[in-house]
């Protein structure tokens, strides 16, 4: 959701758009639409460490076929969180210095204790992505009082069964959630894509967009 997002970002925002994979479970960007490591986060990482500024995110940052510009994580979950752990700081400052992008992030799971919590601290808004079903929600529930410390927090969920949208707002105490279609194949494909089957799914990730887009300022988002 995170790639179709920043796919959408350039026309809904009128500026680019910069995934960063941060997942401390390890990458899958770069095996799923078979593009290289480096450069990445690691190596980003690496020189975080040394001092990296904006311009080293744009430029370290790859485009994929459909023209997004992703920072891929390695699919290692070791490597990742090492990664993460010992730059997740600067990379955080570097983030929220570029100006000529916004910088989406993907930190996966965000729970205490999470390499990528220090990535966090430069964000505008926070996108929660949940199934609506019982054991996720009430995990969710616990985790929205830690999030909401962070920033401002939407929450988007994967299709309307067994729980609708409005159960699911009541459940975690927030005035509304979002939604898009439980679609895995739509997940799998090139954002740019324009399978007939997907319009439904690309079309709830850009009302998605469109909804985060006229208050967030030039700095990060995490989802």
């Amino acid at each position: 959701m995170a790639l179709a997002a920043a796919h959408h970002w350039a026309s809904v925002a009128d500026r680019d758009a910069i995934l960063v994979e941060a997942d401390p479970d390890g990458g899958v960007l770069a095996a799923r639409h078979q593009i290289g490591l480096i450069p990445g986060l690691t190596e980003l990482a690496g020189s975080a460490r040394l001092g990296i500024d904006a311009a080293d995110i744009v430029g370290r940052a790859q485009r994929l076929r459909s023209g997004v510009a992703v920072v891929p994580a390695h699919p290692s979950s070791e490597r990742t969180q090492a990664a993460l752990r010992a730059a997740a700081g600067p990379l955080a400052q570097a983030f929220g210095g570029v100006a000529d992008a916004d910088v989406l992030l993907d930190v996966g799971r965000i729970r205490p204790g999470s390499p990528a919590l220090p990535l966090l601290e430069t964000v505008d808004r926070l996108v929660v992505v949940v199934r609506p079903v019982a054991e996720l929600l009430v995990v969710t529930i616990n985790r929205l009082e830690l999030l909401r410390q962070i920033a401002q927090v939407d929450v988007v969920v994967v299709g309307t069964k067994p729980y609708g949208p409005g159960d699911v707002a009541e459940a975690l105490g927030v005035g509304d959630v979002m939604t898009v279609p439980d679609d895995a194949a739509a997940v799998q494909d090139d954002p740019a894509a324009a399978r007939p089957g997907r319009r439904s799914w690309s079309a709830s990730v850009r009302a998605i967009v469109e909804h985060l887009v006229p208050s967030t300022s030039p700095e990060a988002v995490a989802a």
